[in-house]
């Protein structure tokens, strides 16, 4: 990681980095150009011309510049943030991936990376965007990680439950499951490969409220969808009540509190 954060600072501020020396609403503009244009990398701590100064900041601080990126961005973005310590002091890595679905901004207002530099965009451009966007598939957008980078585990298990169920022909080869399915394209992975099988920085956040404003118990689940929904389910069991119902059968039957096909279904699905 650190030698790749030196790569970055010898090659100096171009279309996919910038450098700031603290966060502030400079940070969230060059975010949002990178959303909209093909992605990058911005750096905290280190000035434009690359030296690197550091920045005070911990996990604390980090969750708050998240929640800020997150309240100031429209669609909401949540990029990727690497605390980096190098030589006793601490720089602030933020991966931005390209938005699929563009226009994003940044307090009502729209920003495209041009060079070095972000650049306020005009209107036609943005109408321009929204129309290409219309065209595009959220899911098959495809994204920098590779298909090696996915977990082979996690594929192995949900395409056996796949065959389970006998919806859908499957070969032996996951590989080519991904690609029938459309999961992965001509070997790359999309935004619907990472988010199902892959390290992505999304995530289910629960909770059990006992008021509007006073949560009892809550969990925030960061794992490939194809076994965070699984995760997700637990949590929900373990906070809705469960009955028994006796019969002539030898088993018990379970009745839970509320239908567990209809809470999967909206974990799915949200409304």
């Amino acid at each position: 990681m650190l030698k790749r954060i030196l790569d970055i600072i010898e090659n100096k501020e171009h279309q996919r980095s910038e450098f700031k020396e603290n966060f502030g609403e400079e940070v969230i503009k060059a975010i949002c150009s990178f959303s909209n244009s093909t992605g990058g990398t911005v750096l905290i701590g280190v000035s434009n011309d690359g030296t690197i100064k550091g920045v005070h900041a911990d996990a604390e601080i980090i969750k708050d510049w998240t929640n800020k990126i997150k309240q100031t961005t429209q669609p909401q973005l949540f990029p990727a943030i690497n605390l980096i310590e190098f030589d006793g002091t601490t720089i602030v890595e933020i991966i931005v991936q390209e938005y699929p679905i563009k226009p994003v901004s940044c307090k009502g207002r729209y920003y495209n990376r041009i060079g070095a530099s972000n650049h306020l965009v005009p209107l036609d451009e943005i109408v321009e965007m929204q129309l290409r966007s219309v065209n595009s598939s959220f899911d098959s957008f495809l994204v920098d990680e590779s298909v090696n980078e996915l977990f082979p585990n996690i594929i192995s298990s949900f395409f056996n439950e796949v065959k389970n169920k006998g919806r859908i022909e499957l070969s032996d080869d996951n590989h080519l499951n991904l690609e029938k399915t459309g999961i992965t394209q001509k070997g790359k992975a999309t935004f619907a490969a990472l988010l199902l099988f892959g390290a992505h920085h999304t995530g289910i956040h629960i909770g059990r409220f006992k008021a509007p404003d006073v949560i009892i118990d809550d969990v925030l689940i960061k794992l490939p969808l194809a076994t965070a929904v699984n995760e997700a389910m637990t949590f929900i069991k373990k906070n809705i009540s469960l009955a028994f119902e006796f019969t002539e059968e030898i088993r018990r039957k379970e009745k839970w509190q509320y239908p567990l096909p209809v809470i999967r279904e909206l974990l799915l699905h949200p409304v």
